[in-house]
């Protein structure tokens, strides 16, 4: 996954199909259904450490941003159609104070704006 990191943009853009099926190979486990001949469940992985490294890397604002941006956004469409794993937490690193998935920066500030109010009190 290292190498994934060090991807640019139009390189990730070429490499797209592989990428999208390394990820959703990293996301979803096949489990085989026993008795059956060649059916499986679906299950997610958690991958907390994987999205807390993206999403660090997204949030730092250097030339990887972008790319780590779009990885994060794709295993978040995998999530969506799969699930996600219930021991995961939802966003990929708290710790950094950055809003995700990016449509909650209202609510993360709005939330930012309220607890620094009652700080003050």
């Amino acid at each position: 996954m290292t190498s994934l990191l060090a991807l640019t943009g139009d390189r990730l853009e070429v490499l797209g199909g592989s990428i999208a099926d390394a990820l959703r190979d990293i996301c979803i486990e096949r489990r085989p259904i026993e008795g059956s001949n060649g059916l499986f469940d679906v299950v997610p992985r958690p991958i907390q450490r994987l999205r807390a490294s993206l999403f660090r890397r997204a949030s730092a604002n250097d030339s990887g941003s972008a790319v780590c941006t779009k990885l994060l956004q794709a295993i978040e469409d995998i999530r969506e159609h799969y699930s996600e794993p219930p021991e995961e937490a939802r966003h990929p690193d708290i710790t950094v104070e950055q809003p995700w998935p990016s449509a909650a920066r209202c609510t993360w500030d709005a939330a930012v704006v309220l607890r620094v109010g009652a700080n003050r009190k």
